[in-house]
C-alpha cells in the first residue's frame, strides 16, 4: 500500500486518483462541508489494509473486485457493489481476494452511537421493494438503491446508488436540503468518452456548478440546488453520500425541499 493522500484544493468538484492507496478526496479541511467526507481505498490482489473508525462511522462499497471486510469479530465476502456499514469506534480490516484491484469507496461522518455493524447485498436491496426504488417519471425516471438507508441503525449516514437512464435528468426535480443535511456525489461506471452535467445553484441566476463530470468525479454539496442530467446513449450513474447535520431528526429521505418553481412535478429527490 502507499502512504495516505489528502487532496488540498478547496472547490466544489474533486478528481479521485486511481492508483493503488488510500486517499482522503473529500473533507471537512479541504472543502466546504463539515459532516460527510469521501475516501477511496484501492488494494492490489492479495494486500489487505487494517483502519479503525474511531469517531466516525463509515460506509464501505465495492465499485470493482471482490474480497472480504471484517469488523471487530464479524466477516464477509463481498462482491462488485456490495457494502457494510461499520460504526465507531470499531476496527476493520479490508482483504482483496480477487485476481483483480479492489476499488472501495467511503463515506464517513461524526458518530458517537453505539450499534453494531450491517453486511449489504446489493442484489438483496436489488429485489426489495420496500428499499429498490423507481423514481421520477418519463424523462427523469430513475432507479435509486439505498445501501445505507433509514433501515439501517446508524447516526448520521445515508448512502446509496443512483443509475439513470440514457440522456436523461436525475435528482429532477431540482431540490435543496442545506438546512438538514450535506451531500456528495461521487461518479461512477461511465464510459471514458461520455459525461454527465452537473448542476449547483442556490438560484437560477447564480451557478456555483455548471460542468461535465466523468467517472470518478465527486462532487461536494454544502448548499443548493444539484440535478444532472446526461449525454444522449449514456446514464447519470453515481453514489450519493448525505450527513444528516443533526442526527436526531434530520437522517432521512424526505427533509428536501424542492425548488418553487418545479413542485408540480413531484418531490423526487436521489
Amino acid at each position: 500500500m502507499r502512504g495516505e493522500r489528502t487532496m488540498t484544493d478547496k472547490n466544489w468538484v474533486y478528481k479521485t486518483p486511481t492508483e493503488v492507496g488510500y486517499y482522503k478526496v473529500i473533507t471537512p479541511e479541504n472543502s466546504e462541508l463539515q459532516y460527510i467526507s469521501y475516501h477511496r481505498l484501492i488494494i492490489s490482489p492479495g494486500d489487505k489494509i487494517s483502519l479503525e473508525s474511531k469517531k466516525q462511522e463509515i460506509c464501505i462499497l465495492f465499485l470493482q473486485g471482490e474480497g472480504k471486510v471484517t469488523v471487530e469479530e464479524e466477516s464477509e465476502e463481498l462482491t462488485e457493489k456490495d457494502g457494510v456499514y461499520i460504526p465507531c469506534q470499531s476496527a476493520f480490516t479490508v482483504q482483496n481476494k480477487g485476481r483483480k484491484t479492489l476499488d472501495c469507496v467511503l463515506a464517513l461522518a461524526p458518530s458517537n452511537k453505539n450499534t453494531k455493524p450491517v453486511f449489504i447485498s446489493f442484489q438483496e436491496v436489488n429485489s426489495d421493494f420496500e428499499r429498490h426504488k423507481v423514481v421520477g417519471k418519463g424523462i427523469y425516471q430513475r432507479d435509486v438503491y439505498p445501501m445505507v438507508g433509514p433501515q439501517i441503525e446508524a447516526s448520521r449516514l445515508l448512502v446509496g446508488y443512483t443509475i439513470g437512464r440514457p440522456g436523461q435528468w436525475t435528482s429532477w426535480p431540482p431540490h435543496e436540503h442545506s438546512n438538514t443535511q450535506e451531500e456528495i456525489y461521487l461518479y461512477y461506471g461511465v464510459s471514458k468518452e461520455a459525461f454527465s452535467i452537473q448542476l449547483v445553484y442556490t438560484t437560477p441566476e447564480k451557478m456555483q456548478v455548471c460542468q461535465p463530470v466523468h467517472s470518478g468525479d465527486a462532487v461536494a454539496i454544502p448548499r443548493g440546488y444539484h440535478p444532472t442530467v446526461s449525454i444522449p446513449g449514456y446514464g447519470s450513474t453515481y453514489i450519493w453520500m448525505i450527513a444528516a447535520k443533526d442526527p436526531s431528526k434530520d437522517r432521512r429521505i424526505d427533509v428536501a425541499r424542492t425548488q418553487p418553481e418545479f413542485v408540480k412535478q413531484g418531490t423526487a429527490v436521489f
